[in-house]
């Protein structure tokens, strides 16, 4: 920042974290937001208590570069560098795209206090949101999200519900979201000719033991780790 016939003014500056940087006798100055000619301005407005017509000049001496962090299941974890309105699913494209292992959803986290908060998602707002992969693809995104310095994304492993017994296809089935009971057997291809559809049973981990869980109907919603089975029918 040079301010033309006063040498002592001029003076190379670093921004903050929050984009703002102190400069003598007018303090504070924000330039998040700002290019290099609107903070000379906004310099100028503010030095014009002190002085007449006051000429300022700003350059850019250094850029500091901006990085995402990407944790979790995606084939190239690491610190990516965040330049322009780069979105989510550009990020993920640069660390590899999520794996076969990976959620249909992630999570962008910021650090606690850094500002503008997140807006509400599917998770609490402020510090963390969590994004489903549909959205992100759909640009169906809440109001005002846009990526900052220093964010962290993270894809978590998928969540699975394991089908066994008379389906076309038995193992584990990602869970997208609410899922039924229903929803898993259609997603495993549904039942054989040989399937009693009528005598499902869902067998879940309560304290250390897997047992049977009591009135669940097809409609009912299924969580994460429970094993779907579908028994032969009667003949």
């Amino acid at each position: 920042i040079v301010v033309f016939g006063e040498a002592d003014l001029s003076r190379t500056v670093a921004l903050d974290g929050n984009g703002t940087f102190d400069f003598t006798y007018i303090g504070r100055v924000s330039a998040g937001g700002l290019n290099a000619r609107g903070i000379a301005e906004e310099v100028i407005r503010r030095l014009k208590a002190f002085y007449v017509n006051p000429q300022v000049s700003v350059e850019v001496a250094k850029f500091r570069s901006q990085n995402v962090i990407v944790l979790g299941h995606v084939h190239a974890p690491g610190q990516y560098p965040l330049t322009g309105n780069m979105s989510v699913l550009g990020i993920l494209a640069a660390a590899g795209s999520p794996t076969s292992a990976a959620a249909s959803h992630v999570v962008v986290s910021r650090p606690a206090g850094s500002e503008p908060r997140l807006p509400d998602g599917e998770a609490s707002g402020g510090s963390s949101v969590r994004l489903t992969l549909t959205a992100l693809q759909s640009g169906q995104l809440p109001s005002g999200f846009i990526l900052k310095d220093g964010d962290t994304i993270t894809v978590p492993k998928a969540e699975t519900v394991t089908v066994i017994g008379y389906v076309k296809t038995t193992g584990p089935i990602v869970l997208d979201g609410n899922m039924t009971v229903y929803d898993v057997i259609a997603r495993a291809g549904g039942v054989t000719e040989r399937g009693a559809l009528n005598r499902v049973k869902v067998l879940r981990r309560v304290d250390g033991k897997v047992q049977p869980v009591k009135g669940m109907r097809l409609s009912d919603f299924v969580q994460p780790g429970d094993t779907i089975d579908v028994p032969q029918r009667y003949f």
